[in-house]
């Protein structure tokens, strides 16, 4: 009967200012756990890595969508800025300029400075034979 006080009234949405974080109290409003849990799975181990403007952007899309199970269901919605700001590759995305390598993303600019360095090599060993 309680639980159903706070849902009609919606006091919890009144107290959590629009969305839910690590530190509320869920009490027996589920959304709220689900949230909490989305938030423990997808935001909170990558806090140190990333730094508390991503980590406030992860816990608004959890309040958003409950259902993220990953770090890239979150980054990548916008792939490019993915691999930008945070090096994430997200399945399906090539970046501009860069070719998948033997499970490896190699930028063609490094292929082009190794055949370049190659040559050269090339070019001193026929000089000195």
């Amino acid at each position: 009967m309680l639980s159903e006080l706070f849902n009609s009234t919606h006091a919890f949405d009144k107290l959590r200012q629009g969305y839910y974080d690590e530190e509320s109290q869920c009490g027996w409003v589920t959304e709220c756990q689900d949230t909490k849990n989305c938030i423990a799975r997808v935001c909170a181990p990558h806090r140190d890595a990333y730094g508390g403007t991503f980590y406030n952007s992860c816990v608004l899309a959890c309040n958003e969508n409950t259902g993220m199970q990953k770090l890239e269901d979150f980054v990548c919605k916008n792939p490019a800025t993915a691999y930008k700001l945070y090096g994430i590759t997200c399945p399906g995305y090539v970046p501009g300029g860069v070719i998948s390598l033997f499970g490896r993303d190699i930028k063609v600019s490094q292929i082009l400075i190794s055949i370049l360095l190659v040559i050269i090599i090339y070019i001193i060993i026929k000089r000195y034979q």
